[in-house]
């Protein structure tokens, strides 16, 4: 199995740290493990300390227990109980590949991380290509997905190649924030029948399309705060709006006031890791098609930015990132659906203004 890792980067877990086991996630436990649990006296442990099962079913899956977020097989010195005393093939299978996000593509396994790891964060331990024969556990028995097109929009699609060479330009280009601009405008132009892709691509972006681009980079980004804030709550609307003129607004994960004004800008090298690495696992490929997912990615630094200065604290910001929107859950892809049908279907009367010297 071919794994294709990305350049530069590096893991090493941390005894300890715990994070992945504190967060919350509902782990599925397969048959071996189930038995492994069943057979010592894990489970009576288990429940002699947490008044709860080890195990539990969840929509008809088997998942460990969580109190507090907290994992029932984590012992009070931050160590899994199952690996510390079973090994580490003990462990659940998701557990084990944490913190890596394993994609399979017809060129072969991508092999992505999670930035909630503070280790992925700290580009701390060895290169990440070393971990191949671990991986390669983990994906036996599975084959290279043969891939059908690749949806941009409605009807208009990307065979396999033409979407390799649209990422690979991406990652070539020394501004990814400015190609993804440009990339997201070249398919949407593709994609109302104006321009072929690979034309628009090839071209600087002009006043009028670098004004609408600043406008959709904030627009995107509150409403992925709104989304993560006000998620089904009456007044979601009511705070997009004002986050989208600018004014200040109260946070509920801050407690505090902030608007877009008093943000700085987060730091650059990290950032710049933390993007390139999301083309890389495919994140562009996670939403419903390629448009809503190049929407995501161009307000993803404003989103940080955001939580960033109010927390001055930019791995805070990525971890609820990687939590809520482009990792372990995509709650902001409707949202960046919904965005992409308004702004395409009106995009033939926009088009003559956006292109206008």
């Amino acid at each position: 199995m071919e794994f294709l890792f990305p350049e530069g980067q590096h893991f090493e877990c941390v005894e300890g740290c715990a994070r992945c086991c504190t967060a919350g996630w509902q782990v599925v436990v397969e048959p071996p493990v189930q038995a492994v649990v069943r057979k010592s006296y894990l489970a009576l442990e288990v429940l002699q300390e947490t008044h709860r099962p080890a195990m539990r079913v969840e929509r008809d899956q088997t998942v460990l227990a969580n109190r507090n977020d907290r994992c029932v097989m984590l012992d009070q010195d931050l160590l899994c109980r199952l690996h510390s005393r079973f090994g580490v093939h003990a462990k659940p299978r998701p557990c084990r590949g944490f913190p890596f996000i394993l994609q399979p593509t017809p060129d072969g396994v991508v092999a992505g991380l999670s930035f909630y790891c503070p280790a992925v964060q700290r580009n701390q331990g060895r290169p990440v290509s070393e971990f191949a024969p671990e991986l390669e556990e983990l994906v036996t028995g599975s084959t290279p997905l043969t891939l059908g097109p690749v949806k941009v929009w409605n009807e208009t699609a990307l065979n396999w190649p033409e979407y390799r060479e649209l990422e690979k330009w991406l990652q070539e280009q020394p501004d990814l924030s400015q190609a993804l601009a440009t990339a997201l405008l070249a398919l949407g132009d593709w994609s109302v029948g104006s321009v072929p892709w690979r034309e628009a691509l090839a071209r600087d972006l002009r006043p009028p399309e670098r004004d609408l681009v600043g406008w959709l980079r904030w627009s995107v980004a509150a409403g992925l705060i709104s989304v993560l804030e006000w998620s089904d709550h009456p007044d979601f609307w009511t705070n997009f709006g004002r986050l989208t003129e600018g004014s200040e607004v109260v946070i509920p994960s801050l407690g505090m006031s902030f608007s877009r004004g008093q943000a700085g800008s987060p730091p650059a090298e990290p950032l710049e890791r933390f993007m390139r690495h999301l083309v890389h696992r495919k994140a562009l490929l996670d939403g419903e098609n390629l448009m809503a997912g190049l929407l995501m990615l161009l307000g993803l630094p404003e989103v940080l930015a955001f939580y960033s200065s109010a927390r001055d604290d930019f791995w805070w910001a990525v971890e609820r990132v990687e939590y809520h929107l482009v990792g372990h859950s995509q709650r902001g892809n409707a949202f960046c659906r919904s965005f992409v049908d308004s702004m395409l279907a009106g995009w033939q009367s926009l088009h003559p203004l956006a292109r206008a010297s």
